[in-house]
């Protein structure tokens, strides 16, 4: 596995340990609201006091897909469940001559060194004729006829899944289990250091013999999206709705102060709570400084030019979910979000117009189901949900893996009827959020730690 390079040196430097305040107790005795109410007004925090009710589970969300699924979840539950990829495609993944590199750390654990692992990659389309270095596992659900072969190296940290055929001029190599549903070839070398799971027919053939390190189970195999592209968010939806239950009266904040910001205003700091602004852009500098639990909704477009900068302030209970109605843009010298801590910045973007990210000031995850994201050289910070996901000069992608325990503090839900819909890495089981006992009990490309029986990233150190 090569080394993953920020682009600035070696790698622990773009993850400097920053020492992070505990967070304040949570009062027990104040109930979390089951339904968010019609009018919600409360006032902004004061230094030192016990967090209100919108800072104890982070602001209640109206759940809205694009299959007509609708619930209502705390903001960190729908991270954790949105968020399990450093890259996903719904349509094809897109990469140039230089190696795509994906690899994890976590940003609340003690160590937070990087590592080559513990972050998948999910495509719906088709995989291009480039070799990557997978810190996890891939997953490749689409079926169209093969492109070009590829032509580098492919190195998978995890598991490979792959529904369609496909050819690899150099050599594969997988560190667990592979799922092939039809024919994979190689010229030099495959390697596959678990099983191998194929119809008769199927899995690979090459000018060597497959260098397993298991067993070969012959039977037929269905590869699932791993990325839920059918069940997309509905974001325009709920922006919408989220935009009418807000704190803008009580903090003084107007919904069209950064809709055309033609002249220098102080920096604005959003405590707490739910915000709705009309549209933001201008020509001078914008500073968004977040304070507290916080949802913003947006209910145009955004306009983050070179000058705009989203901070995260200091706390381990500071976090942003920021829902776009329409477009979002990105200037090469924006600045969004904490690339120490990306699990605290997740952006939901509702429009269809490209987005452009240059990847070296970005720490935070973007969520783009209608929208093709192109990612520029060096290192993103977080992670991508796109239409179609491009990164023509290659780069690497190192994905916080705290955005996977940002529902820990949700309430469990009563029933259930998929895995992602539990919280704490419980698996849904009959119907019910449990343990889990096996990896098919576990949303690929989660699996079963049987130590800790609950779902978690695949992990190899």
């Amino acid at each position: 596995m090569p080394p993953i390079d920020d682009g600035g040196g070696s790698v622990d430097a773009s993850f400097e340990d920053v020492a992070q305040p505990p967070p304040p107790p949570i009062d027990s005795e104040v109930p979390r609201p089951d339904a968010v109410p019609d009018v919600v007004i409360m006032p902004p925090p004061t230094d030192g006091a016990t967090p209100p009710l919108c800072d104890v589970l982070g602001p209640v969300l109206s759940v809205m897909r694009a299959n007509g699924e609708k619930s209502e979840v705390c903001a960190g539950q729908l991270a954790a469940h949105t968020f399990t990829h450093a890259l996903c495609a719904c349509g094809d993944l897109a990469l140039g001559s230089v190696r795509l590199v994906t690899g994890s750390f976590d940003s609340l654990a003690a160590d937070k060194s990087p590592v080559g692992a513990g972050a998948p990659v999910g495509v719906r389309g088709s995989y291009p004729p480039a070799g990557a270095s997978i810190g996890g596992s891939l997953t490749v659900a689409g079926t169209a006829p093969p492109r070009a072969p590829v032509s580098g190296f492919l190195d998978i940290q995890g598991d490979l899944r792959f529904a369609g055929q496909i050819t690899f001029s150099a050599a594969i190599s997988v560190k667990r289990d592979a799922w092939i549903a039809s024919k994979v070839w190689y010229v030099t070398f495959a390697s596959v250091e678990r099983d191998l799971y194929a119809p008769s027919g199927g899995g690979f053939f090459g000018f060597t013999p497959l260098n397993l390190g298991g067993m070969r189970h012959e039977r037929p195999v269905s590869i699932e999206d791993s990325c839920g592209c059918a069940d997309k968010l509905d974001i325009a939806a709920m922006e919408k709705v989220g935009a009418e239950n807000n704190h803008n009266l009580a903090n003084g904040i107007d919904p069209a102060a950064l809709s055309n910001v033609t002249t220098a205003i102080p920096p604005l700091r959003i405590p707490c709570g739910r915000f709705r602004f009309n549209s933001i852009g201008g020509t001078a500098p914008i500073h968004l400084i977040i304070a507290g639990r916080t949802a913003i909704f947006v209910d145009g477009d955004v306009a983050a030019s070179d000058s705009f900068v989203l901070e995260i302030a200091p706390g381990t209970n500071v976090e942003v979910d920021w829902f776009i109605g329409g477009n979002l843009s990105v200037g090469g010298n924006a600045k969004i979000g904490d690339r120490t801590r990306p699990s605290a910045t997740r952006i939901y973007v509702a429009g269809t117009q490209d987005i452009q990210l240059s990847s070296g000031s970005i720490g935070a995850n973007i969520y783009a189901p209608d929208t093709n994201v192109s990612l520029s050289a060096g290192t993103l910070s977080g992670s991508v949900y796109g239409k179609g996901v491009s990164m023509p000069s290659g780069g690497n992608v190192i994905y916080d893996r705290a955005i996977l325990d940002q529902g820990d503090k949700c309430e469990q839900p009563n029933t259930c009827s998929k895995c992602r819909y539990c919280n704490g890495g419980a698996a849904c089981v009959n119907n019910t959020c449990d343990v889990c006992t096996k990896d098919e009990d576990c949303c690929a490309p989660l699996v079963c730690d049987l130590t800790l029986r609950r779902c978690q990233p695949l992990l190899f150190r």
